[in-house]
């Protein structure tokens, strides 16, 4: 699983525990202020047991360039 849903040649990688829920909550963070970086269908990276659940569970992966638009400092910009 790719949770950015992009094709893409760059390589993807697995993030750590603690990457998939700072990834999960940030994503929560920017669709709540209707501001996601990369169009992504939220109903898709949720199995039933949260995001970040369902992240560790697929081991899903992502570009790194996707993640960076995910960060911290994205998400206040967005604020």
């Amino acid at each position: 699983m790719c949770f950015c849903q992009l094709d893409s040649k760059e390589p993807l990688i697995l993030p750590t525990d603690t990457g998939y829920e700072t990834i999960a909550i940030t994503i929560i963070q920017f669709s709540d202020l209707d501001s996601m970086p990369v169009k992504i269908n939220l109903a898709q990276l949720d199995s039933g047991n949260g995001i970040q659940s369902t992240f560790k569970e697929l081991n899903a992966k992502c570009h790194k360039s996707c993640s960076l638009k995910f960060g911290r400092t994205k998400l206040e910009c967005a604020k």
